[in-house]
């Protein structure tokens, strides 16, 4: 009888553990399900003929789809002259991954817009917009230089 209650109390003393698992493992499928609102294989939009590559950010705002609650970017505004090169330059985890992203609409805006060329990347089709842009990451070293 001792033996069923040292085994009762040991798995009641880890029964904590068993909720914080069934809590992440619920977040982890809703994360799994979500159907993004971005179809990669849609083919309507706008493909334009003469580009200038004129990029404008207007009041941005982001967050992450798995992270709704937590707003990364908040009125974020950039203007990229045509014929412009630009460099975005930062700490790590300072969002410029994330900018080129948002151009290339890997992810939802929360509010306003991202214009190319004066037309909302919205309106145009995304496997031609994507096609449009490139993108060198460079990592610079301490005491290498880059």
């Amino acid at each position: 009888m001792s033996f069923i209650i040292r085994a009762l109390g040991a798995g009641f003393s880890n029964m904590k553990y068993f909720a914080d698992a069934c809590s992440a493992g619920e977040r982890i499928m809703e994360v799994m399900i979500r159907v993004p609102k971005i179809d990669l294989d849609n083919m309507e939009g706008e493909i334009l003929d003469n580009v200038r590559v004129e990029v404008e950010f207007r009041q941005v705002k982001f967050s992450y789809p798995s992270w709704p609650e937590s707003i990364i970017s908040e009125d974020f505004c950039l203007q990229i002259p045509a014929g412009k090169s630009v460099a975005l330059v930062g700490g790590s985890g300072s969002g410029k991954s994330t900018v080129i992203a948002l151009l290339q609409i890997f992810y939802e805006l929360l509010g306003e817009e991202i214009l190319l060329d004066g037309i909302v990347i919205d309106k145009l089709q995304l496997k031609w917009l994507r096609s449009q842009i490139g993108f060198r990451q460079r990592k610079c070293y301490e005491g290498r230089g880059c």
